[in-house]
């Protein structure tokens, strides 16, 4: 027996009960039936975000990821089961089966949904093969392991993000105001897949990803030892939160580059971060990516942040100007330690020693390639709006 069939013992008594069971389901049904698919709907804390969802097929086993009222819509399928998808009764999972195989997905809370992958009996290969689509303007950044320097500098990367994927929209990043606000321009998070028998027991799988296809690879080892069947689970998720966390110290700049969409005026940045010990202080500073010089206004007022983590916007009272297509450092720096998120993308700006409470023109002691989860809000006020060649970010 497939114990991870949804299977409900005792609950149709009778027209009562069947009336109650019906009840519970239409509680349980996250979905929203549009014929040939099922629809669910993701919860956004950003304002100005648009609409969110997640679509899943009837007719075969393919996940639809819309974000940004559609803009960005990934599709995910596995092409070796065959089989209509159904949700069974008071169960919140569509189910595509085949003979051997099946396909599950299923929301794991309100950002993140798994499609996974059942095997009934032991497979002919470790090699699985999920088919990427509308991949064309999306950038895959892979997440490794830290190093031992890393560690030991404080940085922490979970070991579920550890050997997954951050994605980025080429160019979609910011928010202008009264437009979609794209926050940092990340549009998802493929989490580390894991394989588990079906005595719970289970092991890392790798992932990899290249032109369209997104390829887990289980160790054959556990696969010809393993009680089936076997769970293959990709996690899928609405990340725009660095996966990665690390303790930044006092009057320590981290900053990354990148080009605006357009010419325009600041008015904040937001920061996802925490006091690592405490309630803090930090700072917003925009510099001249080549100069390496603060803008004129270019400094943020101080802000306050808990030993809480989220969001926190630093408002400008004289707004810098940034120029469409010319490149910036986004820099933040505190006045004790605090803890940034980030994801490993692209490169940064590191300076060590400066001033909290004057904040000087960075140096630059050797970047890398970490992208902390901070995004800029600023005002259009015309002007050209070239089109974007880097895959480098401001603002992210």
């Amino acid at each position: 027996m497939n114990k991870y069939l949804k299977i409900t013992i005792g609950l149709v008594l009778g027209a009562t009960a069947y009336g109650a069971t019906t009840v519970a389901d239409n509680q349980i049904n996250p979905y929203t039936d549009k014929g040939d698919r099922q629809e669910i709907s993701i919860i956004q804390d950003i304002p100005e975000s648009g609409e969110s969802k997640i679509e899943l097929l009837k007719a075969r086993p393919e996940m639809r990821l819309k974000k940004w009222n559609g803009e960005v819509d990934l599709g995910v399928s596995y092409s070796k089961v065959k089989g209509s998808g159904n949700r069974p009764l008071l169960s919140n999972k569509i189910e595509w089966e085949d003979i051997k195989e099946e396909v599950h997905a299923y929301p794991i809370d309100n950002e993140n949904f798994e499609f996974e992958v059942i095997l009934k009996e032991k497979p002919n290969t470790n090699v699985f093969d999920f088919t990427i689509d509308g991949y064309e303007n999306l950038d895959f950044f892979y997440q490794p392991a830290l190093t031992q320097q890393e560690i030991e500098e404080g940085r922490n990367r979970p070991e579920n993000v550890e050997g997954g994927y951050a994605v980025y929209h080429k160019e979609k990043r910011d928010h202008i105001l009264g437009q979609t606000n794209y926050e940092t321009g990340q549009a998802f998070f493929i989490y580390r897949p894991k394989a588990i028998g079906a005595n719970e027991n289970w092991i890392w799988a790798e992932l990899s990803y290249v032109n369209g296809i997104l390829r887990v690879i289980v160790p054959q080892s556990f696969l010809d030892n393993a009680i089936y069947p076997v769970r293959i689970d990709p996690n899928f998720g609405y990340e725009t939160i660095g996966s990665s966390s690390y303790a930044m110290g006092a009057n320590i700049m981290w900053g990354t580059p990148g080009t605006p969409a357009s010419n325009g005026t600041v008015d904040s940045i937001s920061v996802y971060s925490k006091g690592t010990l405490g309630t803090i202080n930090i700072k917003d500073v925009l510099a001249d990516y080549t100069a390496k010089t603060i803008l004129a206004n270019g400094v943020t007022g101080a802000c306050s942040i808990t030993n809480t983590a989220g969001w926190k916007t630093c408002s400008y009272v004289s707004k810098p100007t940034v120029v469409g297509g010319t490149q910036y450092w986004v820099i933040t720096i505190g006045q004790a330690s605090y803890t940034i998120y980030y994801n490993t993308t692209g490169t940064n700006l590191w300076d060590s020693s400066n001033s909290y409470s004057t904040p000087t023109d960075p140096t630059d002691d050797g970047g890398n390639s970490d992208r902390a989860s901070a995004y800029a809000t600023y005002t259009a006020s015309g002007g050209a709006t070239p089109s974007i060649t880097s895959d480098l970010i401001l603002f992210e």
